[in-house]
């Protein structure tokens, strides 16, 4: 891994992710406005991009300073990554409780990273406090689909990017494959 390279790569990689997410939002709002109208879906998806992204890149940088083979274990921890971060929009398209808790989870990231985003979703809790009655409702699986689809996006871009873009070549295969 060079981490000259990296340089280059990993902002390379931050901003494909992001370009990446804008295209897919735009495109599914083109097919139905209505897929891209959770709160995570509107301006918000760039910063949670942003630190993804980022975070990948932080998370392959300490791999190749800490690990002998830094691509295979980021492939690994990014798919773990990955699925870890579609619980929670699993539990949102659920609703009830698991939807509460993803709410919990991700409800004061999205405070954090933006201004609007920290409320609760369409149908949440009264102004009083305490879950609506019934549970939290499920949101739309299309919009779901939109938001696992933008973490598979920001995943595989940060997975091929920094494995392939940071790879030296020996001069052993440089000269078989340069004739």
């Amino acid at each position: 891994m060079s981490f000259l390279r990296l340089l280059w790569v990993a902002p390379l990689t931050v901003l494909v992710a992001f370009l990446a997410n804008m295209g897919i939002r735009a495109i599914a709002g083109a097919i139905n406005p209505s897929l891209v109208s959770l709160p995570s879906l509107q301006s918000l998806y760039l910063s949670f991009t942003l630190c993804g992204a980022i975070a990948a890149v932080l998370v392959f940088a300490i791999l190749s300073l800490f690990t002998p083979r830094p691509f295979g274990i980021f492939k690994i921890v990014a798919g773990v990554g990955l699925l870890l971060s579609w619980i929670p929009d699993l539990g949102l398209a659920m609703g009830g409780q698991l939807g509460m808790f993803s709410m919990q989870v991700v409800g004061p990231l999205m405070g954090l990273l933006g201004p609007g985003g920290g409320g609760p979703p369409a149908g949440g809790p009264p102004p009083g406090g305490g879950p609506p009655p019934g549970g939290m409702p499920g949101m739309p699986i299309g919009s779901v689909a939109v938001l696992m689809l933008m973490h598979l996006s920001t995943a595989l871009v940060c997975v091929v990017l920094l494995t392939t873009l940071t790879k030296v070549r020996s001069r052993r295969t440089a000269s078989v494959s340069d004739h």
